[in-house]
């Protein structure tokens, strides 16, 4: 009886590991295209992207960048931002960018070097909470465990008919 339950359980907690699988390579399976992706840490371009959004952007050329394109851009050495540009400055080959729930304008151009993409409309949104709590040790231990739980009892299960 007790080892009834005890499967039972280990098979509905192997389905929500192959469910966390399923949805960790439906996030990137846009990088196979050449996207890249991030999570979104604030709520400057809500309700396009919401916080904890995964949002997709891929490389592109100066002259590709028109107004009303949503950018990301690297702020200091290893932060980035993403805001939408307002304007876009041929000489200096610079924008001006602001949130979308921002009441005004970014302080400073950013630089078109200092641009790493331009973004796609794909949001998947709170998918980035999810992703980061699944991107720690813990949790890929946690669902290796369950897993072979599974397949251990359903050996055994075999074995014994």
């Amino acid at each position: 009886m007790f080892l009834k339950i005890v499967t039972r359980i280990v098979q509905v907690l192997s389905w929500a590991v192959y469910l966390m699988i399923f949805a960790v390579v439906l996030t990137v399976l846009p990088i196979v295209a050449g996207y890249r992706n991030l999570v979104v840490l604030s709520g400057s371009m809500e309700p396009m992207y919401p916080v904890g959004s995964i949002i997709y952007y891929k490389a592109a050329e100066f002259d590709n960048i028109a107004e009303g394109d949503v950018i990301t851009y690297r702020i200091g050495e290893e932060a980035l931002a993403t805001h939408r540009v307002v304007q876009k400055n041929e000489q200096e080959k610079s924008f001006i960018t602001k949130g979308d729930s921002n009441e005004s304008q970014d302080a400073f151009p950013v630089l078109y070097s200092r641009v790493v993409g331009k973004n796609t409309n794909l949001a998947i949104p709170y998918a980035g909470f999810a992703i980061s709590r699944l991107a720690n040790l813990f949790t890929v231990v946690l669902m290796a465990v369950i897993l072979l739980l599974r397949v251990l009892l359903q050996t055994e299960k075999e074995r014994k008919t």
